[in-house]
């Protein structure tokens, strides 16, 4: 057989397939079953992104920074033991059941954890005026930076 003759005999087997599920009443399964089809793929896609907003739902934690005061969420899986950092001050803060609580700022220099920036700051300002270097007086420094690998 020629290309044109089998295109004919498949589409007079078609047309013979679809007039005895007609016939028979087996054409209404056909359609109900590419109907079931058509609304698995449109409404299981909606149903799952609706699923999945529900759980992401839960497993945010909104909340104000305790420094800053600026308001912003944070997923409860994402939090580590420890103190976390805010995304606008990046001063640390840590997380106590649901709400935000100001850590405490810790030195290396031996001030312990109960000094604060003010604290320091002052400190250091405020030495001029205690004698130990005339008020004025300039100070050059120069550093080398190495890398550490």
């Amino acid at each position: 057989m020629d290309n044109g003759t089998s295109r004919v005999v498949g589409n007079l087997a078609f047309a013979a397939v679809l007039t005895y599920l007609a016939v028979t009443g087996q054409l209404r399964w056909v359609l109900d079953a590419i109907v079931s089809l058509w609304l698995l793929t449109i409404l299981l896609p909606i149903l799952a992104l609706g699923a999945f907003f529900f759980f992401a739902g839960q497993d945010i934690l909104q909340g104000d920074c305790p420094n800053c005061g600026k308001s912003f969420q944070i997923l409860k899986s994402a939090l580590k033991d420890g103190p976390q950092l805010c995304p606008y001050c990046t001063q640390p803060f840590s997380v106590q059941g649901n709400k935000f609580v100001r850590e405490s700022t810790r030195f290396s220099s031996g001030r312990g954890a109960t000094a604060t920036n003010g604290q320091v700051f002052n400190e250091f300002f405020n030495r001029g005026t205690r004698g130990t270097a005339p008020s004025g007086t300039i100070v050059d420094v120069e550093a080398e930076v190495k890398d550490v690998e």
